[in-house]
């Protein structure tokens, strides 16, 4: 029995060393990372109200085409060339849709496309965000559907950035 209780001593005070280490070695690493905003656009894909029985309803709005067009199409090298202010390459725009996500949430009547841009500046985040939901906000079946990127740290300090550009805190 003290031969168990010499080892669990000595293994303890390695355990807690290593611990310590490596709690030492992943606090200096992320305080070197600078902060990673979040800039989320969102649009409301919704079938319009229908009244009357003899009317039949159409089906509800596929958003995965919405999806598939952001994604594929022209709109996110022309997003990321108006909020650069210039041209941008094939490479500068591989790299964007890597730092960009777009998922959509269907439901019965209506879908959420959510328009993700991960980021380190938030003002970025925020415009490329709204750049890429832009051009697809007026096709979208709901005259209502309002899109506002908002840029959000990581570690849940929120900074706002208005349609221009302009910073909201």
């Amino acid at each position: 029995m003290r031969e168990l209780a010499a080892f669990l001593r000595r293994g303890a005070a390695f355990a807690l060393v290593v611990a310590l280490v490596a709690g030492a070695t992943t606090f200096l690493a992320t305080r070197v990372q600078p902060p990673v905003y979040r800039a989320l656009a969102s649009l409301v894909a919704s079938q319009p109200a229908y009244v009357g029985s003899n009317v039949v309803a159409p089906p509800p709005v596929d958003a995965s085409v919405y999806q598939a067009a952001l994604l594929e199409g022209s709109i996110v090298p022309n997003a990321l060339a108006a909020v650069r202010g210039g041209a941008v390459t094939p490479a500068q725009v591989e790299t964007f849709k890597r730092h960009l996500t777009v998922r959509v949430d269907k439901k019965d009547l209506s879908s959420v496309i959510r328009i993700e841009v991960d980021s380190v500046d938030p003002v970025f985040a925020a415009q490329a965000a709204n750049a890429v939901a832009h051009p697809v906000a007026p096709a979208v079946p709901d005259p209502g559907a309002q899109h506002q990127a908002g840029a959000q740290r990581r570690d849940g300090e929120g900074v706002g950035v208005a349609q221009d550009g302009g910073r909201v805190d």
